[in-house]
């Protein structure tokens, strides 16, 4: 069953990257380029050639190269910007019912246009930094929604890596924004968060909310190896991050890949009698048998001998049907 939401899962992932960027074509520099994205009844063309200087708000277009153009296209919608060999604009200007002039309507239309090719990744040299000197963090945090392409965004992510005065409320800005890009990139952002970052409990439990679409279910693993190595101390892992982690472990759909992070739990982390009793139900919905009786053997080894403990890891013991399994794990606390 896992197996079978996982593939979903990675099928839908392609579906979009597909819809995104279906058609894409051309060998693109900053002077010369075609851009085609199509959808479900959609199609986007951008055309451009020369090298186009827009305005500080973005919103109007301050030159293009004598004899450069910059054309759009969004299903009936179109924008045409010609220069001449003197260096004078000209645009066309269609908003699916009529044509517009440069009046303020026509401005407006070209401004969303404008836009729109930024949300794609165009215009970006240097373009984040600049946002940054403006409105600091915040204003950054405030752009990356707007960036309707995974790509588009890493700029303004790599520049917040860099601040050195995020806040709290900034950085869960910035992981709910690393929850939804593609998985590979999702994984590096979440690799650079510091011991110091992973340290603050609200911090940390974004961090690992996030760290539940991982995939594959090594690196999910390795990810919260990570984690549990930078954040436990003498006294464990305090305020509930116990409870988070195995949360962000119950969706490892390996039982071998589950089972040697609960391991390095045994290990590694000291706990309560609650969270003992968290590892030990967490073993017994493990599916493997082999897998669950390995993992309980373990936990006897170093356990508690409270009642409390005991008895749970006995109920755990009667979930093996293997006769011979459930009297090596029932052997593991005489």
């Amino acid at each position: 069953m896992k197996l079978t939401f996982f593939l979903i899962a990675f099928f839908l992932v392609l579906l979009r990257v597909y819809f995104s960027w279906a058609g894409y074509a051309g060998h693109n520099t900053r002077n010369n380029g075609n851009v085609l994205i199509k959808g479900d009844n959609f199609i986007e063309e951008i055309h451009w050639s020369g090298k186009v200087r827009l305005s500080d708000d973005e919103k109007s277009i301050t030159d293009i190269t004598p004899g450069g153009y910059l054309k759009f296209r969004e299903n009936d919608q179109t924008f045409k910007a010609e220069s001449n060999l003197q260096g004078e604009i000209a645009y066309s200007l269609y908003d699916g019912h009529e044509n517009l002039i440069l009046d303020d309507s026509g401005k407006r239309f070209i401004a969303g246009v404008l836009q729109k090719m930024i949300a794609r990744g165009l215009y970006s040299d240097g373009r984040a930094e600049r946002i940054a000197q403006k409105g600091g963090n915040q204003a950054l945090l405030t752009e990356i929604p707007h960036m309707e392409m995974d790509g588009a965004s890493y700029q303004y992510v790599d520049l917040l890596f860099k601040s050195d005065s995020m806040t709290e409320a900034e950085q869960v800005a910035l992981l709910k924004q690393i929850s939804q890009m593609e998985n590979g990139k999702k994984e590096e952002y979440l690799e650079r968060f510091t011991q110091a970052q992973l340290k603050d409990s609200i911090v940390g439990s974004y961090w690992l909310a996030a760290v539940k679409d991982i995939f594959p279910d090594g690196n999910k693993k390795d990810l919260l190896t990570r984690y549990v190595g930078q954040v436990a101390d003498s006294t464990g892992l305090a305020n509930n991050r116990f409870d988070s982690v195995m949360a962000a472990a119950g969706q490892i759909g390996s039982d071998g890949e589950r089972e040697d992070f609960y391991h390095i739990l045994i290990d590694s982390v000291k706990k309560t009698d609650g969270e003992w009793i968290s590892l030990i139900r967490a073993g017994a919905a493990m599916e493997n048998e082999g897998d669950k009786s390995d993992l309980l053997v373990r936990i006897a080894k170093k356990m508690p001998t409270d009642d409390s403990v005991k008895a749970e890891y006995k109920t755990a013991a009667r979930t093996i049907r293997d006769d011979a399994g459930y009297g090596r794990v029932m052997r593991a606390i005489e």
